[in-house]
């Protein structure tokens, strides 16, 4: 158990008021879905701790499952349309479903469907400063309880995966060299390393390289920059989850597909487009697990930087058409040899 999941959990066995005033204002802080996840406690633990919560850290907490679903369509196993979660069943025969329109309105729509011999007769869409109490409760419930069951099976499903995998290679000494240079505590260094094993990465490790990027993920593994090991350990660590978060780009889409850009029959722009989709994923990604681990307390205070969402599509464009021209001429035609082609450009032999 984390020392954040222990102290909040600590909190929750406190009945004083100032106890609970201390953990709603976390929970308004963060907010209620990533409170949620960054500890494991459901909305129904919170709520029968320390009661009713604001209507607006309800409405938020919709929202921010909507916008966190939308980048990973599918994640609970229902037919998710875009910007839509299908949620119940009312006592009125209406398959509702609540709604986030991510504009300058900001805001969040209940939308109520009635639906005669699988054809839609009758829509409502209520305006989120209209639902009412028991709609709010309830959509907040279901869905709370939707993520909570499909976070248990992905974890039987993890473990199931953990116990036929084999580890990581280089990982013990890919944290030794890290610890060498940055003290790290075993907590630190046993979340890193779970992070790394269940991306599926098949090797880790740090390289001299010919060229200044700080680090290389390819379907055969990630490498590091060595020069990356003198930077403040958030820093380091920071460059260490974006690449690795590319790790589970490749078990979530599949080599082809990240590999697309290069050997697919889309597009320039659209590889590009894609590219740089998956690079700011990787930002925001590693972001996240950074933030978490300052929750804890196991780093430093540190803003990660956003190294991709402010460079121009034009210039990803011109980077896949140079990749793409380069690769013809050197008759780089498979999966494999996209991956030899990008080691032997960044390794130096020094």
């Amino acid at each position: 158990m984390t020392n954040l999941q222990e102290s909040i959990r600590r909190i929750l066995r406190e009945e004083t008021n100032s106890k609970h005033e201390g953990l709603l204002n976390i929970i308004q802080e963060d907010g209620l879905y990533n409170f949620t996840k960054d500890t494991g406690l459901s909305y129904n633990d919170i709520y029968h701790r320390i009661g009713e919560l604001p209507r607006e850290v309800k409405i938020q907490y919709l929202k921010d499952v909507i916008n966190d679903l939308e980048q990973t369509p599918g994640e609970l196993d229902l037919t998710f349309i875009t910007g839509s979660i299908p949620l119940y069943e009312n006592d009125d025969w209406q398959m509702v479903y609540v709604e986030y329109l991510n504009n300058e309105d900001n805001v969040l729509r209940v939308n109520l469907t009635t639906f005669i011999d699988d054809n839609r007769d009758e829509y409502d869409s209520i305006h989120e400063d209209d639902i009412d109490y028991e709609t709010l409760e309830t959509l907040v419930t279901e869905l709370s309880e939707k993520l909570q069951y499909k976070k248990l099976i992905m974890n039987l499903q993890e473990s199931i995966r953990r116990i036929l995998r084999e580890e990581t290679q280089g990982i013990d000494n890919f944290l030794d060299e890290i610890s060498n240079t940055h003290p790290m505590s075993d907590e630190l260094k046993s979340f890193v390393k779970q992070f790394i094993e269940e991306s599926e990465c098949k090797r880790i490790d740090f390289s001299n390289f010919k060229i200044g990027v700080l680090g290389l993920a390819l379907e055969s593994g990630v490498l590091i920059n060595s020069i990356t090991i003198r930077r403040p350990l958030p820093y380091l660590l920071f460059v260490i989850f974006h690449e690795v978060a590319h790790q589970y780009q490749f078990k979530k889409y599949g080599v082809d597909v990240m590999y697309g850009c290069y050997l697919g029959d889309i597009t320039e722009r659209e590889g590009a487009e894609f590219m740089k989709q998956t690079e700011e994923v990787a930002d925001e990604f590693a972001a996240r697990k950074i933030r978490q681990l300052q929750k804890m307390g196991l780093i430093e205070p540190f803003t990660p930087p956003q190294m991709y969402k402010n460079i121009p599509i034009q210039q990803i464009t011109m980077m896949v058409n140079n990749y793409r021209n380069d690769m013809r001429r050197k008759n780089i035609d498979s999966q494999e040899k996209v991956s030899e082609y990008f080691y032997n450009m960044v390794k130096s032999e020094l």
